[in-house]
This record gives structure tokens, C-alpha cells and sequence, in this order.
């Protein structure tokens, strides 16, 4: 008798009480410390909102996927100012959604964080209804900018191989027609050639044979582009300093630039060098200019630059950079641009969006094939009417060119008007 009122006396019932609660709380206290780091695992938070109140809880995780320190109070209206411009409308959205029609939703959109990075979130939330009414919205948020890099850049391959696949299976087409085309130009120039020495100078039949000399010797070029693009004839590679090759680029292209476009280039005093060939590279920075100054019809500033830069890894629009230094070379104009549909087929061979008889659709996809042959990569930043900027990344070498090939640059670069200012070599057209 004494014993079992001994086991429901006030006190005993007190102590038990309070060791249930204890092991309660710290049951309670093992299970958050597991879930938060089940989520920091996962990359996954959580987060609760009331749309009526609007009372929000994040998770740890979430805070950190989110980017705002554990002590800032969450609301909505904050989160949404960081949310990128293009996926605002995805957001609101939802919001207006959960708000109004307390409706659940899944779906991504990315976060411009204050240092400049992308985040990409994929959100999972349901609606839950309460006995009065009220609806609260839970869910969990999760950090997919990996996977989603990881897949562009897996895309980014497929079209790249794509095209690799495209360019060989054309090379390997117009390679053999091309040989047999310059067989047949090349009589065409030797007989216009001679036509021309043996005609008088006042005659008709002259200005005829001057046209035939003139138009075998553009189809003698366009072949060459062709034998180049399809591979079948390749320079030797040697160290080449890229501010030679483009200072005797833009000297020819400086005789015959259209009234009302500005030219303007720098390049370092330090030679730029890297391993290549240079007529092919005379090539690239030939074409780059080339199209630059197309596509300001009606006047503009054409600006060519050279430096060297010591980058980390880095995408690209069109390839991936490794950890390195390397050799930049930008060309920018001030031009028509171009929207994204067009940005995503400019390297593809014959793609034009030139008129008929005005291109061939080969030179920007001889500067791609250039430019992955000699293990660098090309960023295109364009919009229409906001000019475009091809800018070319090429590995940075330390051998030093031959000594005749520098010997020979020196008419070139004294051929250019040359002002030095802060250790840049200023060139203008």
C-alpha cells in the first residue's frame, strides 16, 4: 500500500513528468540537428510561409541556398529582389498562385547573388488548409547549380561534336571537289594572265581580261579558304607574336576602310606570342574585322584589342577555358548586332546572313575551326543594335618567334601611327 502510493505521490508524478519532457526535448534536439544536416547534405532547405500574414520561416539550408545571413528576418518581398530578371515573371507567378488560390507548385528559377553568380533553385511546394481557412505554404528549395552547369555544358559538347561531326563530313565533301576546282582556275588565271600581257592598252578586250585575272583570283581565294576549312592543308606550327600578325591586318585593312568608321587598337609593347601559324591567323583576325565592318553600314567605331591575360577556368560561349594564361584578342563594333537565334548558328559552315553573292558563310567557321585547332576558345557577347564583341582566347606562350619573322614585322608596325601611353601602343586608323 505504502508502495504504490509512493509511486503516484505528487513528487514521484513531477519527476517523471519532467524526465518525459526531457527526453523529449532532447529527442527533439537530435532530430533537427539530423535534419539540418540531412539538408546540408542534400543542398536542400526547407521553408514555411503564411500568405495571409505573411509569416515566413527558412531553414538554415535555406538561408545559406538563399544567401542572407541566419539573423536576417526571411519575407518574400526580399527573396524576389534577388531573383534574375529573366525568371521575375516565373516568380510572381507563383506567388500569385500560392497567394490566391493557395495552390502547391514545383518549379526552377535562379537567384542573382550580390557577387555576380547565377544560382539555379528548383522549388517543391504544397498548400496546407486549416480548419478556419487559413492556408500556409511548405516546401523545400534546393541548390541545382551544378546539375544545371553540368548539363549546359554536356549540351555544350553534343553540339559541339555535332558540328565537328557536320564541319569533317563537309571538309571530307568539297575537300576533293575543291583540288579539282583549282586545277581548273589555275589555267583560267595562267591564259587570262597572258590575254592580258598581249592585249593593248586602249583596248576593250583589255578591261575583259583584266575582269577574268580579277574574278579567277577571288574563286583561287575562296578555294583556299575551302582547302583550309576542310582540313586538308595545314600550316606549320611555330611561335608566332599575335600583335605582328594583327598590326599587318589592320594596315591593309586601314587603306580600305569605308568613310564614317573609326578604327581603334591597343596592344601591349610586350610581344604576344603563341604557338600557330600565321596565315591562319592572319586569317582570323582578317575575317573578324572583315564582318565587323559589315555590319556598320552606316558608320561606326570598329575597335581592335591585344593583351594578355592570366584567367582561372572558365565557360565560354562558344568553348571552356582551363586555368592558364592566355592571349586575348577582342574585336568589337558598334554595328546592327545580332539577336539569339543568329548567335547560335554564326560558327556553322555556310550559314549567312549576308545577301546573296556577298558571302559564303566560311569565315566565321574557318576563325572557329582556327581557334579549336590551336587549343583556344571564342566568347560572342551581340544584341541588335548594340554592336557585337567576338573575343578571342588563345594559350600564351613563352618561346620567342624566329628571329626574321620579328625582323620582318618591323615595316609593318612603322607603317602605323603609333602613340605610347601608359604602356599601351595605341594604333589608328
Amino acid at each position: 500500500m505504502l508502495a504504490s502510493e509512493a509511486a503516484i505521490s505528487p513528487e514521484n508524478a513531477a519527476f517523471q513528468e519532467y524526465a518525459h519532457r526531457r527526453c523529449t526535448a532532447e529527442g527533439l534536439r537530435r532530430s533537427e540537428t539530423l535534419l539540418a544536416e540531412v539538408q546540408r547534405l542534400s543542398q536542400t532547405g526547407s521553408f514555411a510561409w503564411n500568405p495571409s500574414s505573411g509569416e515566413t520561416y527558412w531553414s538554415d539550408e535555406a538561408y545559406r541556398i538563399l544567401g542572407y545571413e541566419p539573423s536576417t528576418t526571411p519575407g518574400v518581398e526580399m527573396l524576389r529582389q534577388r531573383v534574375h530578371p529573366d525568371d521575375v515573371a516565373i516568380v510572381r507567378e507563383l506567388v500569385e498562385r500560392a497567394s490566391h488560390d493557395g495552390q502547391g507548385f514545383a518549379d526552377e528559377y535562379r537567384l542573382l547573388m550580390p557577387d555576380g553568380r547565377v544560382k539555379h533553385l528548383h522549388v517543391v511546394a504544397r498548400a496546407i488548409r486549416h480548419d478556419k481557412g487559413d492556408v500556409d505554404i511548405v516546401g523545400a528549395v534546393k541548390d541545382v547549380t551544378e546539375q544545371r552547369l553540368a548539363q549546359a555544358e554536356r549540351e555544350r559538347l553534343e553540339r559541339r561534336l555535332h558540328q565537328a561531326e557536320k564541319m569533317e563530313s563537309v571538309g571530307r565533301r568539297v575537300g576533293g571537289i575543291a583540288h579539282d576546282f583549282n586545277n581548273v582556275l589555275a589555267g583560267v588565271l595562267a591564259y587570262g594572265e597572258m590575254l592580258l600581257e598581249e592585249t593593248p592598252g586602249d583596248s576593250k578586250l583589255k578591261r575583259y581580261a583584266q575582269n577574268v585575272v580579277t574574278a579567277a583570283t577571288r574563286g583561287r581565294e575562296l578555294v583556299g579558304q575551302i582547302l583550309t576549312y576542310s582540313r586538308t592543308r595545314r600550316g606549320a606550327r611555330v611561335p608566332v607574336d599575335l600583335a605582328t600578325v594583327v598590326a599587318e591586318t589592320l594596315e591593309l585593312i586601314r587603306g580600305s576602310l569605308p568613310a564614317g568608321i573609326r578604327l581603334e587598337a591597343s596592344a601591349p609593347e610586350a610581344p604576344l606570342v603563341l604557338i600557330g601559324d600565321a596565315t591562319q591567323l592572319h586569317q582570323v583576325a582578317m575575317n573578324l574585322c572583315s564582318n565587323a565592318i559589315q555590319a556598320m553600314s552606316t558608320g561606326g567605331t570598329l575597335r581592335v584589342a591585344l593583351e594578355a591575360a592570366e584567367l582561372p577556368a572558365r565557360a565560354l560561349s562558344h568553348g571552356t577555358l582551363a586555368p592558364g594564361r592566355y592571349v586575348r584578342l577582342i574585336v568589337a563594333d558598334s554595328g546592327s548586332g545580332m539577336d539569339k537565334t543568329i548567335l547560335a548558328h554564326i560558327f556553322e559552315p555556310f550559314f549567312t546572313t549576308k545577301e546573296v553573292g556577298k558571302g559564303t558563310g566560311l569565315g566565321l567557321s574557318l576563325v572557329s575551326a582556327i581557334i579549336t585547332d590551336c587549343g583556344g576558345a571564342i566568347d560572342v557577347q551581340s544584341a541588335p543594335g548594340r554592336g557585337s564583341t567576338f573575343t578571342i582566347y588563345l594559350p600564351h606562350s613563352q618561346v620567342t618567334p624566329a628571329a626574321p619573322e620579328a625582323a620582318a614585322a618591323a615595316p609593318i608596325l612603322q607603317g602605323l601611327h603609333i602613340q605610347k601611353q601608359q604602356n599601351q601602343v595605341r594604333l589608328f586608323g
